[in-house]
């Protein structure tokens, strides 16, 4: 099934992504998961769920279409999760992860290999708390014998 014209739909602007009078579009969002799937830049998504529930939105970014208006409600919502677990607010996560990579270096636990990131001030604390739950580091009893009670 192809897209209607969507420049001579009502309501149309470019920034749209999903445009009233389009019949796909519109069975697109009828799902919050097909409509995530059919999203051709997350990125743009993000910035405009961002500047729509913060009014932020210029003249030529307006209007939100019908169709487009839930999907943006509920990757605000997202982004309001992703506050609450330290990536700020309005800020798409993958920037974030790059933007840790530069600022923040890894080490490997010696056990299964997993990457532990952090800064100078919280790399080892990250390794050891790390390595308490791995299930492949050994277990503290495997490597010290009680000596001073033997049963």
């Amino acid at each position: 099934m192809g897209h209607d014209y969507h420049e001579g739909q009502p309501n149309y602007n470019k920034y749209q992504l999903f445009h009233d009078g389009c019949y796909e579009c519109k069975t697109r969002v009828e799902s919050p998961v097909r409509a995530i799937e059919h999203i051709k830049d997350m990125q743009l998504a993000w910035h405009r769920a961002v500047s729509f529930e913060k009014d932020w939105l210029t003249s030529d970014e307006l209007p939100i279409s019908e169709a487009e208006a839930p999907v943006l409600r509920m990757i605000w919502a997202l982004i309001v999760r992703f506050e609450r677990d330290g990536i700020p607010l309005g800020i798409y996560p993958p920037l974030v992860a790059s933007i840790l990579r530069d600022d923040y270096h890894s080490v490997d636990c010696p056990y299964c290999k997993t990457q532990i990131w952090g800064d100078k001030t919280n790399i080892d604390s990250g390794l050891r708390k790390h390595i308490e739950y791995c299930p492949q580091a050994p277990d503290e009893d495997e490597d010290n014998t009680n000596t001073e009670n033997p049963q």
